[in-house]
């Protein structure tokens, strides 16, 4: 879009969908891009950190995986629609600092529906 049309605006909500969604179907080295703009755009938001750490963790950068979940987690619980979500994540970056891979084909494929 932005080739055909360079003045467009694409917003952070835009931005990380493509990154959540791309990772999510096995794109994530391809969309990484689109998860450094979501997060640019709103440093703050913890759903655009949350999914720059999923393409972090499957692209093999557990460390900024592990600092953006953990930035979810701070924020998520502040916010009820997502502080269900806590439990999980803090059980990734455990796995993750353990030298494991929480994200087998079945965590990856539920990750599609969330």
């Amino acid at each position: 879009a932005q080739e055909v049309y360079p003045d467009i605006k694409i917003t952070g909500p835009s931005w990380n969908s493509l990154c959540r969604f791309g990772s999510a179907w096995g794109y994530a080295e391809k969309v990484m891009y689109a998860c450094e703009n979501a997060v640019a755009l709103d440093p703050t938001n913890g759903l655009a950190r949350n999914s720059r750490a999923l393409a972090r963790a499957l692209t093999g950068d557990t460390p900024g995986a592990i600092e953006d979940f953990q930035f979810f987690i701070e924020w998520a619980k502040d916010e009820a629609p997502y502080a269900h979500y806590v439990p999980l994540r803090k059980a990734w970056i455990k796995a993750m600092q353990a030298g494991n891979d929480p994200f087998d084909d079945e965590t990856v494929m539920r990750l599609r529906y969330e």
